[in-house]
């Protein structure tokens, strides 16, 4: 699956046909967005800390 940008409007459009993804890719007004990774898990926990007045 591959994202893509209206690169006048910023409208993100998630592609999965073949033939779709095609014409994206072709057409000079989109842009391909890549995908952030997701993952949670993996990235460290932030902790609170009371600010001191």
């Amino acid at each position: 699956m591959a994202k893509f940008k209206n690169k006048k409007t910023g409208r993100v459009w998630d592609i999965t046909n073949a033939e779709h993804l095609k014409h994206f890719r072709s057409n000079p007004r989109f842009e391909e967005v890549k995908e952030k990774n997701k993952k949670v898990e993996n990235q460290p926990k932030k902790e609170d800390k009371p600010t001191e007045e």
